[in-house]
């Protein structure tokens, strides 16, 4: 829709088509941000983005970058609010309104839209392309691509864009599920813990080595562990999985102090209460449950004095709490990811315009690329940057020719 506006916009004169394979347009735009559809981030930087090379994200938004995408709702009736941690949502917190003013403003345009349409062929033919959708044969000077990846394919991104490009001589790097749950083999450990949430450092090892950490509300699930830090994490989780690494996630549970802290704390609570049981330990300082977990991973058992605690047992129970560990052994999938890790090839783009370098006419945006971001609104404001740049350099291009 963003791509198709800023083409109607930037010459008026050009006829725009949207072709979606669902019975409207947006779904997935509702689902964003749990409904509230974080738009974008005011912290857009390099590290925030994955995939293919970083300065071809940036040059992107050097053309079109999340200033341009605050003004650009403004101008479509979307008020905007940043939060504390930088988030930019619709004043409204609602992702519906986000949709019904770029919908709005495609109607207002005289874009037209064509449901139920999934593209199953592409071609070039003479100098536009041919293509073919619910069976019908359709003509088209010009193509953008932004079907999205494989991520969430009940709201609309199937994966089937990926076959086009190949159609098309273009590359597509390996596919991985990203800002997705995490399954833990020790789902024993997971089940016991269902539901509940607490504020930790969340870290991925691989192989032994501690490669990224985040911190935040941590949930434990059946299946292993959600969250806001687990979702940042994922991305590693999956490409490392792929390539037949260890992967391992160790949880903080007291982020705010050193393990010196941590047991000074302990052998002082264990003098103060050192007739309470074991299993009743850690009231007052973690959640009950997790606290029992901890002590029965460290083999004390659960009706012993805190009294009787060893240096042995200290130094467990410290270890514990600063590395609860869970080993991973996958993700939820595709089909419970938010985005797509992989794509496009982006040597095969030109970055400012988003145009296929070796087939003029056809551009390609958004998530289909091999672009994803980080949680935060980093996603949306690539689909936004990047629709934006094909849309306008799609029309010049077209207008050039005559």
């Amino acid at each position: 829709m963003t791509a198709a506006i800023f083409c109607k916009r930037t010459d008026p004169e050009c006829r725009v088509k949207i072709y979606e394979r669902m019975d409207r347009v947006g779904k997935k735009l509702l689902v964003t941000g749990n409904g509230q559809c974080n738009l974008s981030n005011i912290y857009i930087s390099l590290e925030k983005y994955h995939g293919g090379p970083s300065d071809f994200v940036m040059q992107t938004f050097s053309v079109f970058g999340y200033q341009a995408t605050i003004d650009f709702f403004a101008e479509i009736g979307v008020l905007t609010k940043t939060d504390q941690s930088g988030r930019i949502y619709p004043y409204s917190f609602q992702a519906s309104s986000v949709l019904d003013a770029l919908r709005f403003e495609c109607e207002r345009l005289g874009v037209q839209t064509v449901l139920g349409c999934e593209v199953t062929d592409l071609r070039r033919r003479n100098d536009g392309f041919q293509f073919t959708g619910a069976g019908r044969q359709y003509y088209a000077d010009r193509i953008i691509l932004c079907g999205g990846g494989r991520s969430s394919a009940q709201c609309g991104s199937n994966g089937s864009c990926y076959s086009l490009l190949r159609q098309t001589g273009h590359t597509i790097t390996e596919l991985f599920p990203a800002i997705v749950q995490v399954c833990a083999k020790n789902t024993n450990v997971a089940r016991q813990l269902k539901g509940i949430k607490l504020n930790a450092t969340a870290s991925v090892l691989v192989n032994g080595q501690r490669l990224r950490q985040e911190t935040g509300e941590v949930l434990f699930t059946d299946y292993g562990l959600s969250g806001p830090p687990i979702l940042q994490l994922s991305r590693i989780i999956s490409t490392h999985m792929s390539n037949g690494n260890t992967v391992e996630i160790t949880l903080n549970l007291l982020p705010e102090y050193r393990i010196e802290q941590v047991k000074a704390m302990l052998v002082k609570r264990a003098a103060a209460i050192s007739g309470r049981c074991m299993d009743q330990f850690f009231g007052g300082l973690i959640n009950k449950r997790v606290g029992q977990v901890v002590v029965k991973g460290c083999n004390i058992p659960s009706q012993s004095h805190a009294g009787s605690l060893t240096a042995q047992d200290m130094n467990a129970l410290c270890a514990t709490l600063q590395n609860f560990s869970f080993v991973c052994r996958g993700t939820r999938g595709f089909a419970n990811a938010q985005v797509t890790a992989g794509g496009a090839q982006l040597d095969q783009f030109i970055p400012a315009t988003m145009e296929s370098r070796s087939m003029g006419g056809l551009y390609c945006c958004g998530e289909l690329l091999d672009v994803d971001g980080d949680c935060g609104g980093y996603n949306l404001q690539w689909a936004w940057s990047s629709g934006a740049c094909a849309g306008k350099a799609c029309a010049l291009s077209f207008k050039q020719r005559f």
